[in-house]
């Protein structure tokens, strides 16, 4: 699957709080949230949910690509099963870790 979007960390910038919050990759602007309203909370909340986006569809993509591995209904050698855990704990490590950077 082709990545279109700006690849690297995306991450709120901390120096701008109030009437807008930039998102930063690699030290470069890449999205920037207004608030003519003066919902700064929820600004923040948006800025923190674009920066963790990348982390969120990565971890998407990696569960798609694991059930496409291992299909429900299909039998699975016993030799098999701490493989496929593995593989599924990581994914949902990668899900814990990008749903925290959206929430905190």
């Amino acid at each position: 699957m082709e990545k279109k979007f700006t690849e690297g960390e995306w991450i709120v910038d901390k120096k701008r709080d109030t009437v807008c919050i930039d998102i930063l990759c690699n030290g470069e602007v890449i999205a920037t949230c207004w608030d003519d309203d003066n919902r700064v909370d929820e600004l923040r909340a948006n800025a923190k949910l674009i920066a963790a986006a990348p982390g969120l569809i990565e971890a998407c993509i990696k569960l798609k690509e694991w059930n496409d591995k291992y299909p429900p209904g299909r039998i699975y050698d016993y030799s098999q099963g701490k493989a496929i855990e593995n593989e599924l704990t990581s994914i949902v490590k990668m899900q814990f870790e990008a749903i925290k950077k959206a929430t905190e």
